[in-house]
C-alpha cells in the first residue's frame, strides 16, 4: 500500500494505492480505494505461494509503476493522478504472508 490517507479497519476502508500478488490467481494487481475498490491493472504472472518474491513500487507525480523480480522492466506502467500523497503499508487478505526488508526512498 501506498500513499494511503485514513486507513481504518476493513479491506478497502483506506484512501491511496494496493499493488498485490496473487497466491492462488498467478497475477499482480494494482489498484486504488478510496473507502471502496478500483482495479487499475491486472498481470498474468506464474505464482509460487512457497517463492519469495521481490517486488519495487516506484511512484512520481502520476507515473506509477511496478516491478516483480525483474527490476528493469515494469510489470505494471500506469498513470493516475488520484492520490498524490500519504503513508506506506503492507498488508495480507485471505492469505498467511510474510515481508521483509522494505525500504523507502
Amino acid at each position: 500500500m501506498f500513499r494511503v490517507t485514513s486507513p481504518g479497519i476493513g479491506a478497502d476502508t483506506f484512501r491511496g494505492y494496493y499493488v498485490g500478488i496473487s497466491a492462488n490467481g498467478d497475477f499482480i494487481q494494482l489498484g486504488k480505494a478510496s473507502n471502496n475498490w478500483t482495479e487499475l491493472s491486472r498481470v498474468t504472472m506464474p505464482i509460487d505461494p512457497d517463492v519469495s518474491y521481490h517486488m519495487k513500487v516506484i511512484s512520481s507525480g502520476t507515473s506509477i509503476k511496478v516491478y516483480v523480480n525483474d527490476m528493469i522492466t515494469p510489470k505494471i506502467n500506469i498513470t493516475d493522478a488520484t492520490h498524490t500523497s500519504g503513508s506506506i503499508g503492507v498488508r495480507a487478505y485471505n492469505v498467511h504472508a510474510h515481508f521483509d526488508n522494505i525500504l523507502i526512498y
